[in-house]
């Protein structure tokens, strides 16, 4: 189970920030409260996302990629709709990313093809560093 920390001056501020950044619901929140705040101290919030959607966003990536190389680094940070998905390939970026971003456009597109078809509403930004 993966996880979102944030701070705020109250409980409910915290927590909304940290839905705003994850881009889901209250109702689908599980959270823990930290830190209530108290005096000078924030308060802070732990709200935990569904592994599942991060696990098979990985895998998939990786699964693709690893035709080109073993090694292939995710990093997932949760959007308002959907995810951003950080690519860290060690000398393939450029080939990747292609002429224009052309390359990295169809990658992004497969892979949400792929994705759909698993998860109708899951959605990836792609980006290659």
């Amino acid at each position: 189970m993966r996880y979102i920390e944030e701070e705020g001056r109250t409980v409910e501020e915290a927590l909304e920030k940290a839905l705003e950044k994850a881009g889901i619901d209250r109702s689908e929140a599980r959270f823990e409260v930290l830190n209530e705040g108290l005096g000078d101290e924030p308060a802070r919030v732990r709200l935990y996302q569904d592994a599942e959607e991060l696990d098979l966003i990985e895998g998939l990536i990786k699964e693709f990629l690893g035709i080109l190389t073993s090694r292939v680094d995710v990093e997932i940070e949760p959007r308002k709709k959907g995810y951003y998905v950080n690519i860290h390939t060690r000398g393939y970026d450029s080939a990747l990313i292609g002429r224009g971003g052309k390359t990295l456009e169809a990658l992004e597109y497969l892979i949400n093809l792929m994705l759909r078809r698993k998860k109708p509403n899951l959605q990836v930004e792609l980006d290659i560093s």
